[in-house]
């Protein structure tokens, strides 16, 4: 098995001590100098024998459960895991830099979200402001919420995410179309609300004896 620091790790300087993030897991952990000088021996793949050089006063057991320790606050990967296949993905996808995706992943929710869940959400929400019934609001809503789902899936281009998207959006157009066919109706009806004919202008014009 083998391991290397984190890519997804920030520091901070708590007066005191090194406080670490690792925005993808939203793990935080206080790091001593010893271990900052550890993470940073460990910045490529290191087998289990050649970490051992690093640690001398650890016995074999030692070495192995605070490797486990570190795996599992994040200060250190291991080959193949689910960690190392999500900063794999954040290296190819994120293209904002490093503060904004502390932002994004450790501040905001990155979580997914269903369209039902969402759309749950935004009912859920809107009924506990009063405002259900705002047509103004429940059209805001939506909008946010296409907005949001595109952003996911720019940033993280899962097909869950882009799937969410096309759903929401493809709704979306159908309520529009929905729109278009009552206007159209409304305005068969009511020839006079058919700007058109009260003011026509090229092959529709004609003078009026």
């Amino acid at each position: 098995m083998r391991y290397r620091s984190s890519r997804t790790l920030v520091f901070h300087n708590d007066g005191d001590a090194f406080v670490a993030c690792n925005f993808l897991t939203k793990a935080v952990f206080e790091c001593s100098p010893d271990l900052l000088e550890f993470l940073r021996a460990l910045d490529d793949w290191s087998a289990t024998v050649a970490i051992r050089d690093l640690a001398p006063g650890y016995s074999e057991e030692e070495l192995t459960e605070t490797l486990a320790s570190l795996v599992e606050m994040s200060a250190l990967v291991e080959e193949n895991s689910a960690l190392h296949a999500r900063e794999d993905a954040f290296t190819r996808n994120w293209k904002w830099g490093v503060p904004a995706a502390l932002l994004h992943f450790c501040v905001q929710d990155p979580d997914y979200m269903s369209l039902n869940e969402a759309e749950d959400l935004q009912r859920s929400t809107l009924a506990a402001e009063g405002e259900k019934d705002d047509p103004v609001k429940v059209v805001e809503a939506e909008h946010k919420a296409l907005e949001r789902a595109l952003d996911r899936a720019i940033v993280t281009p899962t097909p869950e995410n882009v799937k969410a998207y096309l759903e929401l959006n493809q709704r979306l157009m159908a309520q529009a179309g929905d729109f278009a066919d009552a206007w159209r109706g409304a305005i068969w009806s009511n020839p006079s609300l058919d700007y058109s004919l009260v003011s026509p202008v090229g092959s529709s014009a004609y003078v009026k004896a």
